[in-house]
């Protein structure tokens, strides 16, 4: 909480704002508030890898359970690993910039 005098002895308690600036005077959220969108983004790049991994690797079994051909699950499952790869670097490292996790929502609401 934060304390604010008016100047006229009148004391208002507002809560402190998760929100930061950063360098260039755009508005991030702090780390701390971070937490589960951080985790989300964690397993969401977990199960993309896997796929990814599971596709690219075993895409002839997986062409004999779901009849697809085999060059499209596997051309699948390589283009998945750097998706990926960049949901969990935007976990890690950019966990507060709002252009890579919408771009992240609206990859995973077109898919």
């Amino acid at each position: 909480m934060g304390v604010i005098d008016s100047g006229c002895g009148i004391r208002q308690f507002r809560p402190r704002s998760t929100r930061t600036s950063d360098l260039k005077g755009r508005s991030i959220m702090s780390s701390q508030s971070n937490a589960p969108l951080k985790t989300i983004l964690l397993l969401d790049a977990a199960t993309c890898l896997l796929m990814g991994l599971l596709l690219a690797t075993a895409s002839g079994f997986v062409c004999s359970i779901t009849a697809l051909p085999q060059t499209l699950l596997f051309c699948a499952g390589i283009l998945l690993l750097p998706i990926g790869l960049f949901m969990a670097a935007t976990a890690i490292w950019w966990p507060g910039s709002a252009a890579a996790v919408w771009l992240i929502i609206v990859g995973n609401a077109a898919g």
